[in-house]
């Protein structure tokens, strides 16, 4: 799927970029809590709080905020408050973040805060995020058709509250259970977050439920304004989408892939192949995971052959067919349970390497298009984490420091090597699988043929017995080739890399195309994007294809 050029030069171990993935966190909050209620909530709220960053002690936590006031408000003070103690115990502790998501632009956001108190706990809660995000400088928070004015409340939270749980695994909901109807009220958000149809809804998402299942951690937030003073009171709820937990720990399958990945990150040793697209430790393992699952795969794959080759030359005889069925019970109870191991791990760790590549060039590029959505695991839910580690990546780059990009020369430089490198790839493999295909089909009619020779020669009494295990043999082998060859697929695979080379070679075209014909800068950027976008797009398009090519692919060489 990468291109993988022989060279076997290393990257200096300085050049990586040894950044962690972040855990997105979000809050949804009533604005009105009732006051009495205010101490419990923010004790349990950091109660939980700690307990994940104790239970993920190497991955930094992204809290998107909108800071709205009440529970909003309530809850950044804490982060900052926990983050400033933890960070005072020790030092080296990750680089946890407070993100402001404004539902407008911070000038016209202020008016919303009544001017003394309120404005100020506002002013302090923002000059202390890492970085603001509001529609002036995230288009995710923006009106598409009329970008330059901020859209109208209560439709701007209604964007605010979309942004949040698409972005967020960990949604915290400051929430009494009441549906009030309301564009971007918590009710919305908590019902996306669970992946449930709203009332309101003003996404398409949200009526196909395309996000994959996340946490969310609600507490009972009783309000002013439904008069809950008499409310009953219920304990914290803890759930997978729609699935509710009894702990905080039952929500952590992804956090702990995501610590599991920041570990390896930090490891002095990992190093980068000269021809790797990005420069960064964290594609460095992934890539190496990839790679080191497929050589299993592989390892496994032959041993499965291998198998079911002994299996049909133990059925010749009756003193051997004994050994022949307990070979076949083995294979139908064991190779089912164990035989996706290597496979899964190869597809989930080859597909991350591939959409990081496209995800982060995207964000580099200002590519507009978030690669988590193009990736499609609806059907292939164990895949989910992936779009995961997607949004947390785009999040970790959309808030670098002031949200730069990199220049764009440099940038185009390194996506158009990457291109160039697809397309050399391509060429490749699509020749050396022509080749192996025939190799496999050849081998295949020399069985048959060889088989029936020796089938006809057994007919005769004196050469029955000597031949039988031959011809056992030979029949074996033959349906062995078949389900290799069945089994490798190069005919659909080149098919598949064929469309890819063409639309890559076009997406090269069009690069050179904009970079010669542009006067314009800003017209050339434009094309760039454009271009590289499309480049994206058909890679995710034939990662998909890949995905589910290679999962209905299986072997057993019980029958």
């Amino acid at each position: 799927m990468t291109a993988t050029p022989t060279s076997s030069t290393k990257s200096p171990k300085k050049s990586l970029d040894r950044s962690c993935l972040p855990l997105v966190i979000a809050v949804a909050g009533h604005r009105d809590p009732i006051a009495s209620e205010v101490p419990r909530l923010r004790e349990a709220f950091r109660n939980d709080l700690q307990a994940l960053m104790k239970e993920l002690p190497v991955t930094p936590l992204v809290m998107l905020n909108g800071l709205a006031c009440g529970m909003d408000s309530e809850a950044a003070e804490i982060f900052l408050d926990l983050v400033a103690e933890q960070r005072e115990l020790n030092p080296i502790i990750p680089d946890h973040k407070l993100i402001a998501a404004l539902p407008k632009r911070k000038e016209n956001y202020r008016n919303d805060f009544t001017i003394g108190p309120e404005r100020e706990r506002f002013e302090k809660l923002l000059s202390n995020c890492h970085v603001v995000l509001d529609p002036s400088n995230c288009a995710n928070l923006r009106d598409e058709k009329n970008p330059d004015v901020d859209l109208p409340s209560p439709d701007c939270y209604g964007k605010q509250g979309m942004f949040l749980v698409r972005h967020c695994f960990f949604l915290f909901a400051f929430y009494n259970g009441y549906e009030t109807l309301e564009v971007g009220g918590t009710s919305q958000s908590v019902a996306m977050q669970k992946g449930e149809v709203h009332s309101m809804f003003l996404n398409v998402d949200e009526v196909l439920a395309t996000r994959e299942p996340s946490a969310l951690i609600e507490y009972d937030t009783p309000r002013q304004k439904n008069s809950d003073s008499s409310h009953h009171r219920s304990s914290d709820k803890y759930w997978i989408g729609t699935d509710q937990k009894k702990t905080l720990r039952d929500l952590l399958e992804i956090p702990r892939k995501l610590e599991a990945i920041n570990k390896e990150v930090a490891n002095p040793s990992l190093t980068l192949l000269q021809w790797a697209p990005l420069r960064t430790a964290m594609w460095a393992y992934v890539d190496g995971k990839a790679s080191s699952s497929k050589r299993f795969y592989l390892i496994w794959g032959l041993t499965l052959l291998l198998s079911g080759w002994l299996i049909s030359i133990s059925l010749v005889e009756p003193p051997w067919q004994s050994l022949g069925l307990l070979m076949i019970f083995v294979a139908l109870v064991v190779f089912p349970s164990s035989k996706s191991g290597p496979k899964q791990s190869f597809i989930e760790y080859r597909c991350l390497a591939e959409a990081l590549t496209v995800q982060d060039f995207w964000i580099d590029l200002g590519v507009q298009v978030d690669a988590a959505d193009l990736f499609h695991t609806q059907l292939h839910l164990e895949l989910g984490w992936i779009r995961t580690v997607l949004r947390a990546r785009k999040i970790h780059l959309m808030t670098r420091q002031d949200n730069k990009l990199p220049p764009i020369q440099t940038t185009t430089l390194a996506t158009e090597t990457w291109i160039t490198n697809q397309v050399s790839w391509l060429n490749q493999r699509i020749i050396e699988q022509k080749l192996l295909d025939r190799l496999l089909n050849r081998l295949i009619q020399g069985s048959l043929i060889a088989t029936l020779t020796l089938s006809l020669l057994a007919i005769t009494p004196v050469l029955r017995t000597p031949l039988m295990w031959f011809t056992e043999g030979g029949i074996a082998t033959f349906v062995a080739l078949l389900a290799c060859r069945q089994l490798l697929g190069y005919e659909e695979t080149n098919a598949r890399y064929e469309r890819s080379r063409d639309q890559f070679s076009r997406g090269l075209k069009a690069i050179e195309k904009a970079k010669s014909t542009s006067s314009d800068n800003s017209q050339k950027i434009q094309r760039l994007r454009c271009a590289f976008e499309a480049v994206g797009r058909e890679k995710l398009d034939e990662l998909n294809d890949w995905v589910a090519d290679q999962l209905k692919r299986s072997y057993n060489p019980g029958g």
